[in-house]
């Protein structure tokens, strides 16, 4: 298994006990502007379920870059990203 930098040093400051263990299941990211945990290796698709916007037209835009659709099921997020999620509202 290869860590991130990231991944290292949380492991390293729970072995230390600088952190609490249950830190290595969790990791910060920030959606729409928020901090939120998620497990590590989280998907955008699982991400969209628990938001519970599935059926809704969405775009999904991760450290500014816009992502595929097609993408969510594979794209696993990672410590630090920020993740917007917009969904479109239909009017005239």
């Amino acid at each position: 298994m290869v860590l991130c930098e990231d991944q290292r040093t949380i492991l390293t400051q729970t072995l230390t006990g600088a952190r609490p263990l249950g830190s290595l299941l969790r990791m910060n990211i920030k959606l729409n502007g928020d901090p939120v945990e998620v497990p590590p290796g989280h998907t955008l698709a699982s991400l969209i379920t628990e938001l519970a916007v599935g059926d809704k037209r969405i775009a999904i835009e991760v450290n500014k870059e816009i992502v595929p659709r097609s993408t969510y099921g594979s794209y696993s997020l990672k410590p630090g990203d920020q993740v917007e999620v917009v969904t479109a509202i239909g009017g005239g």
